[in-house]
């Protein structure tokens, strides 16, 4: 799958060079102090950087039982040890706290060049904590931190936050930023990377929102030490193997939007709220569609051949605007889950959640459950008819949401929250609170135990069985079926994608590196000899560091399940029609996953788990 690469060639190398310098940055928005402080060797062996580092000090320094939007709580912005570097897709972030909308240990990924910059400034981690008395935004430039007062633009859009701090600090700066949602300390607010990259899921833009920080901008200007030269000779070989890659070029062409039509021919596109699994007018807005009639160029990440990021031309309210997305998600969010089949009014959608700050997911999701209290008389005091398929309704929904006003101040907290409130919590598709995403488990099997197993609620990134039951599969009817080897699968997606977020490597192109790969990555960047099997247990170990700071934070078995519809309503059209999810087989795969996992009945981590997986 790559050029030979023997790691005994430079093995005999000197040991004793020191390791590669991994910084933390620590800034405490109530007192402005920060300091820099070293990262130990024996901390980045247990969870390597990003997400598992993030894990690791929210586990060390956090109290599980706080309130996710006070002062205790932290956010930890964490790259990859090979930001900064030749190696592509390898460049992003994973932004860690507790969750103000599952209450669990969340951590959000994310692309742009902000890790890039992070590495160039020496930075492998940021830690927010405490709270400003009022709006700032933070400058770093190399080991320069300067504090800025926010109050003008607090109450500003994401992208033209983002313009703004450029214009403040320096046109080449990195960027993060909160719109309005996070201001307005809604559960669903994401964080921003360069005005337009969403780390969306868990709320995590409530929490800077919180903490009264509108934004970073970011400029290093150090060049990235390496242990071993050879690290570039590998990266350049991954590069080619990438450049030449027919998939690749699938992915340069469509980005994620190619996923509407073989999702939906595989009877696993939710429709309306979940009611069915198959969307009749697909074609008007699958990637094909968008790619003919709106896309204008095509935008990458910071050490990427694979320009994923679609930039789109419409014509909206008379005017011609530049737009980014959508993404597939937010065409099934904005596009199946409401049914909504106008690509304008799914474009424009994509674009007006990031403005103001929005987890697109979860967002368009909430619309879709209104849409469903709405037709069934539940939801009547709306100030317009709010129906499936109605676009404009859509659009208004979400700028009261992103101006905190109406509906709009449930519709900004997630489904969860506004179906309760009218009284049938049973219409939000959620897990843990968190609403689930565009692979149907009534048809994808796996993915349902993926889901109620999530470490931040519902979650398709955090074991994507649907590249074996779908797009590996030689049956189509794979996905149907309730096979034991799919919990083996679920737990090696689990593991591989806990190594890939912590090592900043894109899931795009995750697929290309492989335990041996990684390990010798390992050693040529940072001298860290960490064989293809420890690799593989630092995954394990860091899923497990989550799954025990949820129990602590009051989550238990009842947590790890889906939504009764998914039990109980089979979907009446497509591939997928007259399948549920049985439940008796749900209670034996996920037995079966815990038994695999070294958890007991309960879903708790038996100690010789923990003594195996050395947490402290």
């Amino acid at each position: 799958r790559y050029p030979a690469y023997e790691a005994h060639l430079y093995a005999r190398e000197e040991l004793g060079r020191k390791m590669m310098e991994m910084k933390l940055l620590r800034i405490n928005l109530s007192t402005k102090e920060c300091r820099f402080e070293e990262l130990s060797e024996q901390v980045f062996k247990k969870v390597f950087l990003g997400r598992g580092l993030g894990d690791y000090i929210l586990f060390k320094e956090v109290n599980p039982g706080i309130d996710p939007l006070s002062e205790e709580n932290k956010v930890i912005i964490a790259t990859g040890p090979f930001a900064g570097t030749l190696l592509p897709g390898a460049a992003r972030l994973s932004i860690v706290s507790k969750s103000p909308l599952t209450g669990t240990i969340t951590s959000s990924n994310v692309g742009g060049h902000f890790g890039f910059e992070m590495a160039r400034c020496g930075i492998s981690g940021i830690i927010i904590e405490g709270s400003s008395p009022e709006p700032v935004v933070i400058f770093i430039e190399n080991e320069d931190i300067k504090f800025i007062k926010a109050e003008k633009i607090w109450g500003m859009n994401t992208s033209d936050t983002d313009s703004y701090l450029r214009k403040l600090t320096h046109s080449q700066v990195s960027t993060l930023q909160i719109g309005p949602a996070g201001e307005n300390l809604a559960k669903i607010a994401g964080v921003f990377i360069d005005g337009h990259r969403a780390a969306g899921r868990g709320g995590v833009g409530a929490v800077l929102g919180a903490k009264k920080l509108k934004g970073i901008a970011i400029l290093g200007r150090k060049e990235k030490r390496l242990k071993d030269d050879s690290f570039n000779h590998l990266a350049l070989s991954i590069f080619e193997m990438l450049r030449n890659s027919e998939w690749v070029r699938r992915f340069r062409t469509f980005g994620t939007t190619g996923n509407v039509r073989t999702i939906n021919l595989a009877g696993s596109f939710p429709t309306r709220n979940f009611r069915e699994s198959f969307f009749t007018e697909y074609e008007n807005i699958n990637g094909t569609t968008l790619n003919i009639h709106y896309f204008f160029k095509s935008g990458a990440c910071a050490q990427c051949p694979v320009s994923c990021n679609r930039v789109m031309k419409v014509n909206w309210d008379d005017k011609v605007v530049f737009v980014s997305g959508p993404e597939y998600e937010t065409q099934w969010a904005f596009g199946g889950s409401t049914c909504v089949s106008d690509p304008e009014a799914i474009i424009m959608a994509h674009h007006l959640a990031n403005e103001y700050g929005f987890d697109g997911i979860s967002l368009g999701s909430t619309i879709a459950t209104l849409m469903d209290l709405y037709e069934d008389g539940i939801a009547k005091d709306l100030p317009f008819p709010v129906k499936f398929g109605d676009g404009k309704a859509m659009i208004n929904l979400i700028h009261l949401a992103g101006k905190n006003e109406g509906i709009g101040r449930l519709i900004k907290d997630g489904s969860f929250v506004l179906a309760s409130f009218y009284g049938h919590p049973g219409y939000s598709m959620t897990v843990k609170k968190q609403e689930i995403p565009a692979y149907d488990p009534r048809g994808i099997k796996g993915m349902g135990i993926g889901y109620a197993t999530s470490t931040r609620g519902a979650c398709h990134l955090r074991g994507f069985n649907t590249s074996q039951e779908v797009y590996q599969a030689q049956d189509p009817t794979y996905r149907l079926k309730y096979s034991d080897e799919k919990i083996d699968i679920l737990i090696m997606n689990q593991n591989m994608r806990a190594i890939q977020d912590s090592l900043g490597i894109c899931s795009f192109v995750s697929g290309y590196y492989d335990l041996q790969l990684i390990s010798d990555l390992l050693r040529a960047a940072s001298g860290t000899l960490i064989s293809p099997e420890e690799v593989y247990v630092t995954g394990e170990r860091i899923w497990n560091i989550e799954r025990i700071f949820n129990l602590m934070a009051g989550l238990s078995r009842e947590d790890d399940t889906l939504p009764e519809r998914i039990f109980s309503t089979a979907p009446t059209i497509g591939p997928s029609q007259g399948e549920i999810y049985d439940k008796v087989e749900f209670i034996r795969l996920l037995n079966l996953y815990y038994e695999k996992r070294g958890w007991d009945e309960d879903g708790k981590v038996k100690q010789e788990t923990v003594r195996r997986l050395e947490i402290e």
